[in-house]
């Protein structure tokens, strides 16, 4: 799964370490690790969470708010695909990478 996840952010897999991060009840959650930078890759639980994109978007608009208005704020948002995605529709599921 990783190895077609990680592409789609520029990063290569067979570099990467990934491992589970946590023990979370709701979504999967794991940290992966490259030679130049750490980070949550997350896989939303889209039962609990029914319109993920919906929250990707309210996420995005609050980041845009918060880069006009306060933007030495500390607001850890997701990171972009190779395509400018910030949440990723796959056939397993919806993934979002944060910076850690």
């Amino acid at each position: 799964m990783f190895e077609n996840i990680l592409p789609l952010y520029g990063l290569n897999s067979d570099k990467a370490t990934v491992k589970l991060f946590g023990d979370g009840l709701i979504n999967h959650t794991w940290k992966v690790t490259t030679d130049t930078q750490n980070y949550i890759l997350q896989k939303v639980n889209n039962e609990v969470f029914k319109m993920p994109k919906d929250i990707d978007r309210n996420i995005s608009l609050i980041k845009q708010y918060l880069d006009v208005e306060y933007p030495n704020y500390l607001f850890v948002s997701p990171v972009s695909d190779l395509k400018g995605r910030s949440l990723l529709d796959t056939e397993s599921g919806y993934y979002r990478l944060f910076p850690l």
